[in-house]
């Protein structure tokens, strides 16, 4: 989500005034075009350069199909130590439900360039954030975390491209994540590979009880 969907440059100087813009855009232009269970939890987050708000992470969900577990339908950034040393983007955490399956979802943003450091970024992902998540939320947490958004790089150095490095992913991988949109591109174009959803793989149990009826139960 842009700051300026009208093309006119802002200047925030409080971010409780950029909130109250977003508030307004999101139910006014954005959610007013959707039926009215749909609902958007967005916490903003920060550029490096200037500590400039000019990024939002967002989730927009169907509450006929999943809650919500923070108040007020709201995420949080994570408060990661020395973040801004990191990470380009601080991503959001939210907690959901949908009948007696409890999940989090982990939005992120990683840099586009350079690759050194969007490489880096990943990897501070799984061997800072992985940490983090445990030692703030629980181990359950992590367990249930589905890391999610633009890593601005492909799952895979045989597929696609940005091509990341032989060890970009590696903890991902030796901490049970996979990647769960594959062979395939995700931008406009059609040929590069950005977006992607890593769970873990008891995630892959996880199936419709009707696969007919898109709203139906859940199991485990």
């Amino acid at each position: 989500v842009d700051d300026n969907p009208n093309g006119n440059q802002r200047n925030w100087s409080k971010k409780e005034e950029r909130k109250e813009f977003f508030d307004h855009y999101i139910k006014n232009e954005f959610l007013k075009h959707l039926p009215n269970s749909w609902k958007m939890s967005y916490s903003i987050a920060n550029f490096l350069k200037d500590d400039i708000p000019q990024n939002v992470l967002a989730f927009l969900y169907n509450t006929n199909v999943v809650k919500n577990r923070f108040p007020y339908n709201t995420c949080i950034p994570l408060k990661i130590p020395e973040h801004s040393k990191k990470l380009t983007r601080i991503p959001s955490f939210g907690s959901f439900y949908s009948g007696s399956l409890e999940f989090y979802l982990c939005n992120v943003h990683i840099t586009f360039s350079p690759k050194e450091t969007k490489f880096e970024e990943i990897k501070y992902l799984s061997n800072e954030l992985f940490t983090y998540i445990s030692n703030n939320y629980g181990q359950l947490a992590l367990d249930s975390t589905i890391f999610l958004g633009d890593f601005n790089t492909s799952y895979s150095t045989s597929y696609g491209t940005p091509k990341p490095t032989s060890d970009t992913w590696t903890n991902f991988y030796e901490n049970n994540y996979q990647p769960h949109i594959t062979n395939t591109c995700t931008n406009v174009n059609n040929d590069k590979v950005y977006d992607n959803i890593w769970c873990r793989k008891e995630f892959n149990q996880i199936k419709k009880i009707d696969k007919d009826k898109p709203n139906g139960v859940i199991q485990v």
